[in-house]
């Protein structure tokens, strides 16, 4: 059971990858490297990345409010992380044209294999 709870632990970062290290680094920080990324590997056109850009800002801070609401209580955090990471793909995606949702999915799936990797190396 241990390592469900792990792989669970994992999925909550991988939806709030770039915004986790936020606090660190000052707010909005990763959300604007991350909007960057997508500006210009999904190919954004002017009118999507203002709109991507005022999602990833909302996520940001929602991630900050969460973190100030749940503190320590990780099923909270995961569960809210999870819901929250639901809502800002699906925000996303209903932006994105039938390839950048492909291309999106990519970047997605990219980002699930590192994290299953860095996980494997903790568990180490």
């Amino acid at each position: 059971m241990k390592f469900s709870w792990n792989l669970l632990a994992y999925a909550f970062v991988l939806s709030v990858l770039f915004v986790a290290l936020a606090g660190a680094q000052g707010p909005g920080r990763n959300s604007d490297r991350r909007f960057e990324a997508m500006k210009t590997r999904l190919a954004l056109t002017e009118d999507q990345a203002v709109k991507v850009k005022d999602i990833l800002k909302t996520e940001s801070e929602a991630w900050g409010k969460d973190w100030e609401k749940y503190g320590d209580d990780r099923r909270a955090m995961m569960k809210a992380g999870q819901q929250r990471g639901k809502k800002t793909d699906a925000q996303i995606e209903a932006l994105l044209t039938e390839s950048q949702k492909k291309e999106y999915a990519k970047m997605k799936e990219e980002q699930r294999k590192r994290f299953e990797e860095r996980a494997k190396q903790m568990n180490q």
